[in-house]
Formats: C-alpha cells, structure tokens, sequence
C-alpha cells in the first residue's frame, strides 16, 4: 500500500528533505533494533531521494528482493519504504507475516504513519512505524533465544 503525506522540508515547502542525519539514524537503528528483539522477523527502513519514481510499491518490492529479504527463515521480512522527495511511503511485508496480519494490519498501519508523520514529524512517524511492526512480528513470530541477525538494522538510503 502506498500513501502520500507531507514531510517536514523546513520553511519552503517546495524545497527537498535533506539526507538523514547521523542522529536520525541512530533513532531510527535503535527503534530497528528494539523492535528485532522480541522476534524472529526482520525490518528494514530504507529512504530514497529519487526524484521520479513512477512506481514506489514497484521500487520498494525490488528493493526487497535484492535484499533477499523473501529468503528470511520464517518469510518475516517487513520493509518501511520512504521516498521524502516525493512525500510517500509505503511499506511491504513478505509472504509469512502477510498471511498472519492481513490486509487491515497494513491499512491501518498505513493511516497510523500517515497521521503521525503529519502530526509530528517524518522521523516520529518511521519510529511509530517500526514499532508498530516490531509488535506484529513480536506476536506472531517471538523470539526464540537462538534468533540470528538476518538483515543489516541499518538505515539505507539511495539517490
């Protein structure tokens, strides 16, 4: 699912978000993190700058795939994509998790980000995001004390 919102840009509102700073990625690591420590599943927050990309979902099921996040053991992979050039988001869940959550999880989870984005700020709402989605893993696919690190906690980004 894909939802356009606004993101903070500063005083000019035509004007493009800058990269992440050093300090809003070690929120964001640290709420990957946190979440990743209750569960089995796998998140991952990527942001892209793109300019034109037709198709988010499109891009962000790629970017999924080249990650080899559809190869998790339990099919538990989750992936926030934001593209604040283009003020959306969208968020892409593999096979295993989509089957346990349904579609109104990611509905509900989409309008939920929307709104604090829009309430707060674009970092608020990727750390509402992934905490929402820590817990659905955590629910539905616990940690078993022997779970290994399959995706990087990293924040990645491109151009």
């Amino acid at each position: 699912m894909v939802e356009e919102v606004q993101v903070e840009t500063g005083k000019d509102k035509n004007a493009k978000r800058a990269r992440l700073t050093l300090e809003e990625k070690k929120i964001l690591v640290e709420a990957v993190h946190e979440a990743e420590l209750k569960t089995t599943g796998e998140i991952k927050v990527h942001f892209s700058y793109l300019e034109k990309e037709n198709d988010i979902l499109k891009s962000a099921k790629r970017y999924f795939e080249s990650l080899r996040m559809h190869e998790t053991t339990h099919h538990n992979g989750m992936l926030l994509y934001v593209n604040p050039s283009l003020k959306k988001f969208c968020v892409f869940g593999d096979e295993g998790i989509h089957k346990r959550v349904k579609q109104a999880f990611w509905d509900k989870l989409v309008v939920d980000v929307s709104h604090a984005i829009r309430e707060k700020n674009l970092i608020h709402g990727v750390v509402h995001a992934v905490q929402v989605m820590g817990r659905a893993l955590s629910e539905h696919y616990p940690a078993s004390g022997h779970d290994q690190n399959e995706i990087s906690d990293d924040i990645s980004e491109s151009e």
